[in-house]
């Protein structure tokens, strides 16, 4: 007997569902899968894309000199003594006062 294109069931199976599904399991799978790829190979190819050694900026080729030889501005220190107790606040000292005459 002569193999035939006809289904072996008789009883046709019919989906619940009549329309296309689009947002399955598998393709949200295969979406997200490939979201990762495309930002890992981003990742790579940034990170491919260095500057050589001794570059400084992407706007200048090497690092910007002093004009003139000038040096650079020296920044005094300040420095100042311990804080000195001033006594407790008058806002605050009434009230505790008050507290304990009672």
């Amino acid at each position: 007997m002569l193999p035939s294109h006809a289904p072996l069931l008789i009883v046709p199976i019919r989906d619940r569902r009549r329309r296309r599904r689009i947002l399955t399991i598998r393709n949200i799978a295969i979406s997200m899968l490939s979201v990762a790829v495309v930002i890992a190979a981003i990742s790579l190819y940034n990170g491919a894309r260095h500057r050589p050694q001794g570059e400084y900026s992407h706007l200048l080729g090497a690092q910007a000199t002093l004009p003139n030889g000038a040096t650079p501005r020296k920044d005094d220190i300040i420095t100042e003594g311990p804080p000195v107790y001033q006594g407790p606040s008058p806002i605050l000292a009434a009230p505790a006062a008050q507290e304990q005459k009672h």
